[in-house]
Parts: structure tokens; sequence; C-alpha cells
């Protein structure tokens, strides 16, 4: 019933090789390879043109049969090999890493073949972890093949069987080519429009497969002539060109430029013998041969080498004899044997052997995430009263229990719109009687102050109310974006004025937010942005001034955010003796970066139109901006640079002294 697929072909295992060879490299951060990560667009190609040549001779007349066939096939292709290596790699990271949950969830989800949908899931969480430092990101694309590989069956059987008409038949390929279509222009109209969808979620990845899948139809009726030698030769230059070089197109140019050489590549390659010696040499076909191994260990020893001994050329010839070593066992003595060897002696016995497999290792993996293997752990914990962004929301109450209650004052996503912010669970101090009120406003950065504000309270006659919503921009007009958009309206447009209406004469609003947008690394129309933030300042502050109120502003912090740093790796610990993963600015660096924003400020500040609050001198005290050691304090409580509890109660009296000129009112 199952027939033998077309016969082998090297130059498809040199094409593999080369894709996930330029896929490593980039990977390793190396800039010669900045177009790397396209090797992933080569591989859905070549998947769709390899698994439709592979069952492109079944006979397809039993649905249930050649389905049950198809899927013990991919599950014993796939699954051995990815299961051994979230297991082996959760267990080595626990080491490694303390705060596992994410990266563990990962795990999870990619052995169901779902970590594209989990990760852009997380994408739009407001405090989702690094997917640098995650050490299996990579199985996104593993979750797209799987998810193809759910309907693939339907669409050979539709198009294979001969038991439909042949009306049928054509108008089932015409509706095939019809989404295939469709797939590729949802993918170029969302792509600037929402990357992350874009990028990681199947209908907008299908057309890639679809395309390996067409090239193999073609092919199988249509030879390439001799004359196309040179062509193919062109377009494995460009190809490789396209890898290697930073052209200036977009992320849709570049994706469907890469598929298309692909494409001709599978098609024509043995017409042209430079195009196919080359392909065929031994050393890419031994790279091609081992790439799903391969592509599944270089990750996880990418990301570890970070989390401990970093990056650097000097490591790379032992970091890539690792990979190889990993991917080598694995290929030799899992991913081939368990995918030639009977699971059962039925369909039915294979498919509980299979599926006990699977148990097993989400049961591993599930230990290893209780939080008692937190043990597991051979670092030194960071010194940190509050630790994660989760901490944002840790009520802050002095021993009379009156305080700051946390979530009551904070929007954390559209559930909160409409819901009132209440004065009472959210002040630090009297507000009734105090001297002076304050309304603290911003995104989480807010809220990471909050030690600054209950030490506020303590020392002056002020009674400070601290409100944030996630991921609000710094003004208005900046407009409103992303998963949070609506809530950060009903913030700016209601939640707020409602609030300024319980001020008086001579309060003070305080915006705090993450500035660092304001002074990117690569800037494009920063200026343009910087000027759309004066533009907020200025109105708010006239406002405000119409009303006796006044207006302040607390500056932009240290880079740290793009450090990729942790409180634990930020401080020394014995297995990351260069620091682990954390790239740190010096001070130089980034006052240079911030220069344009601070002089914006200070300049609005002569002018009257706001108090300017700097804390860059204690954020960055020395000549690199770093997270603090063990002996200091620990300046921030996540990789996201919120200010740690600690921090924010040292610098209380920075921040009296800038609003009230001294630490006492």
């Amino acid at each position: 019933m199952h027939q033998p697929s077309r016969s082998f072909r090297a130059e498809i295992e040199g094409l593999r090789g080369i894709a996930v060879l330029v896929v490593i490299l980039h990977h390793f951060g190396f800039s010669f390879v900045p177009n790397g990560y396209l090797g992933v667009d080569v591989f859905f190609v070549i998947s769709g043109y390899v698994i439709t040549a592979s069952i492109s001779k079944w006979d397809w007349s039993s649905f249930r049969s050649n389905a049950a066939h198809f899927f013990a096939r991919r599950f014993k292709r796939l699954a051995p090999a990815l299961l051994v290596c979230l297991t082996l790699s959760s267990v080595i990271a626990s080491f490694f890493i303390q705060d596992m949950d994410d990266y563990r969830d990962t795990a999870g989800f990619a052995a169901f073949g779902l970590a594209n949908i989990f990760l852009y899931a997380r994408e739009l969480d407001y405090f989702s972890s690094s997917l640098e430092l995650n050490p299996f990101t990579h199985t996104w694309s593993l979750g797209v093949e799987e998810q193809f590989y759910l309907v693939f069956p339907v669409l050979a059987w539709l198009v294979l069987s001969g038991r439909q008409p042949a009306m049928v038949r054509k108008t089932v390929i015409w509706a095939l080519m019809g989404l295939s279509l469709l797939s590729l222009a949802s993918y170029i109209y969302v792509s600037p429009r929402n990357p992350q969808a874009a990028f990681y979620l199947l209908p907008f990845r299908a057309w890639e497969l679809a395309a390996g899948a067409a090239v193999f139809v073609v092919s199988s009726r249509y030879q390439p002539p001799d004359r196309m030698a040179g062509i193919i030769v062109i377009a494995f230059a460009a190809m490789v060109v396209l890898l290697v070089t930073p052209i200036p197109l977009n992320q849709a140019a570049l994706t469907i430029a890469t598929v298309a050489f692909s494409s001709v590549l599978l098609w024509g390659a043995q017409s042209s013998p430079l195009t196919l010696s080359t392909l065929c040499s031994r050393p890419l076909c031994e790279l091609g041969l081992i790439s799903y191994s391969l592509y599944l260990w270089h990750w996880p020893v990418v990301v570890l080498a970070k989390w401990t001994i970093g990056l650097s050329w000097a490591l790379l010839p032992f970091l890539s004899l690792l990979m190889y070593a990993l991917a080598k066992l694995s290929f030799t003595y899992i991913e081939t044997p368990l995918r030639h060897k009977s699971w059962g002696k039925t369909p039915v016995y294979g498919a509980l052997t299979g599926f006990l497999g699977l148990l097993v290792a989400i049961g591993i993996l599930t230990m290893i995430n209780n939080p008692a293997v937190g043990t597991l752990y051979s670092g030194t914990p960071a010194n940190l009263k509050q630790r994660g962004a989760e901490s944002l929301v840790t009520p802050l109450r002095d021993s009379n229990g009156q305080g700051w209650a946390g979530e009551p004052c904070v929007i954390t996503g559209e559930g909160g719109i409409g819901t009132a912010i209440p004065i009472d669970k959210c002040t630090f101090g009297q507000w009734d009687t105090a001297q002076k009120r304050i309304l603290v406003i911003g995104n989480s950065f807010s809220t990471a102050f909050a030690g600054t504000f209950q030490e506020l309270a303590k020392q002056t006659d002020t009674a400070i109310l601290l409100t944030s919503s996630w991921g609000a921009p710094a003004v208005p007009e900046f407009g409103f974006h992303g998963p949070w958009k609506h809530a950060n309206a009903y913030y700016w447009q209601d939640a707020i004025p409602s609030m300024a209406e319980d001020l008086q004469e001579g309060d003070l609003i305080l915006m705090v937010s993450d500035l660092a947008e304001l002074s990117p690394k690569y800037p494009a129309d920063t200026e343009k942005r910087r000027q759309t933030y004066e533009t907020g300042l200025r109105s708010l502050s006239t406002t405000l001034r119409a009303s006796g109120l006044k207006l302040a502003v607390l500056g932009p912090l240290p880079l740290v955010r793009e450090a990729e740093c942790t409180p634990n790796v930020a401080i020394s610990q014995w297995f990351a003796p260069k620091g682990g993963p954390c790239h740190l600015y010096t001070r130089d660096e980034t006052l240079k970066r911030l220069k344009p924003l601070q002089s914006q400020l200070t300049t609005l500040k002569e002018e009257g139109v706001l108090q300017f609050i700097n804390l860059f001198g204690f954020f960055c005290p020395g000549p690199v901006c770093n997270y603090g050691t063990n002996d200091t304090i620990i300046l921030y409580r996540d990789e996201w640079s919120h200010p740690s509890l600690e921090a924010a109660r040292a610098v209380a009296p920075d921040v009296a002294r800038q609003l009230f000129g001294s630490s006492k009112h």
C-alpha cells in the first residue's frame, strides 16, 4: 500500500545543511550572517517538498489507514529526538537558571507541537521573559510544521485518492492554490502590522510549505532544461548573498525572496553541475543529514553558553563541536533507530508506545516545574525582597496595615476598563489631611518606585496616590496600540482625569514611565517621537496649570533592559565568570544616547513647564551601568529593568530633594 517515494536526492540534504549552518551562525551573533534566520524559511520549503514526495505514490483509497500511517511516521520522525532534547535541556538549564517557569512552559507546549502559539501569546504578555534567553524559543518552527501536518493528510486524500470525480479534484486543487495565495497575501499584509503573528502563526506561514509541495508537483511533470543551468547558479548565489548580506529590504520581501530561491533550487539544482556538486559536497550533506537533531540542540547550547561561559570567537570551536556531538548522538542513537524501528506489533500498540513515551517526557518536565525542584539551581540568588515582574503588584503597607494595596491600583489589561482606582487603597499617607498630594501615573515603572513613595510619605506630610496601567504610553499623544490599547485609553482619558479632580491647588502629578523607546539603539523616527512627547508634556502642563496643579516627570534611567540580564546573573556566579548573558553599556555610551532626551527635559524645566527628576546618577554611579553587586544594593528586580524595592527606598531622599528642595518637607 505504501510505496517508496522518489529516490534519495543528496542536493536536498546539502540545502538543509546550508539552512541549518546559517541559522547556527546567526544565533551565535555573528554580524556576517545578518539574515541567517531565513534558514528556517528554507526548511519550510524543503519540508513541503519532501512530505509531498513521500506520500505521492501511496494508495490513498483508504483515508483512515493512510492518515494513521502518516501520523505514525511523523511522530516517529520528530517526537523522540525532540522529547529527549526538551527533557535533558530542562534539567541542565535548571542548574543555571533560577526563574525557569516561562522556559519550562515553552518546553511543555513544544512537546505537543504548540510552541509557536505559546510564544506568540507570551510576546503579547507585557512581562514575558526574554526569548533570547529561552532555551526552547527555536521550537516555534516545529510547531508550525506539526500543525501543517494535521491538515495535510486530508488535503492529500482529497487530491490523490481517486475517489472524487475529476471536477471535484480540480476544484480542490484550485481551492488549495487560492488558499496558498491567500496565506501569502495575509503574510504580506500582516507582517508590518502584527509582525509577531506573521512570524509565529501557521496561517501566515502555510504558503511556504505549500510552495515546497508545489515545486514537487511541478518537478514531477516538468524537468528544467539544460539551458537553465546558468539561471540555477544565479539563484543559488543570490540565495547565499541574501542570507549573509544586510540587504535593505523589509521582512516580507526577504522571506519571499528566500522561498523563491529555495523553490528554484529544489526544482532545478540537478540541471546545474556546479550547483549540484556544491550542494552534494560531503560537509553540507553531513550537516543536512543530521540537520533536525542539530537544529534541536544548537539553540540550547547557545542559550546555556550565554547564561554561563558566554559567547566569543575563542569558544566557537568548542561550542560547535559540542553541538555537533550532541546532534550526532541524537541522530545515531535516538532519531534513526526509533524512526525505523517498529513500535508495536500493530499500529494500535505502536501508537500506545509513542503515547507512553510522550507521557513520560511530560511527566519529567512537570516534575522539573515543581517549585521544590528550584533547589536544582546551583547559583547564589540575588538578595531581593521583591523579585520578578509579578512583584510589581505586591502590596506595600506600613506596620499599621495602611498603604498601597497593589492590584486594585493597577490596570493590568482590558478587564480593568471602567474600574475606578480606589484612593483609599492606593495611597501612601493621609489623602484628606496631608499638606500636599501627589498623583503618580505611568506604566509598570511607576509601581516599581512604590518603595520611594512609601518613604516620601513617611518623611514628609505628603499623600501619594500611586497608579499604573501596564503598557501605557508616556503621553496619550503617542496613541494607543497593542493588546492593552483600550485599557490604556481608559486610563488616560477617564481614570487619570477623574483622579485629578481630587487634587487641590498646588498639588502635583508625577509621571513615571519607561522612556527607553525615546533613546533607541538604532534611531529611526526618534526625533519625531521626542517631539510628540514634548507636545504631550506641554499640553498636559497647560491643562494642569489652569487648575493650579503642577507637573513633574521622572527622567530616563540607564538602558539596562537591553542588557538581557537578570538580577541573579548580574551578581557574581561560579558558573558565569564573565557575567553570563549581560551586555551592559558604559556610563558614557548611555549618556550619549540619553543626552537628547535629557536636554529636552532640562529645557522644559527651565521654561517652567515641569519639574525634571533626574535619577541617572543613582542608577549608574560607576563607569558601567550595571545591576549592582553582592556588596551593594541590587538596583533592578527583573530583566525588564524595573527598579528593585531596595533601590526605590534608597533613592527616596534624592527624589525628595529634587521635588521639595530637601529630604524633609
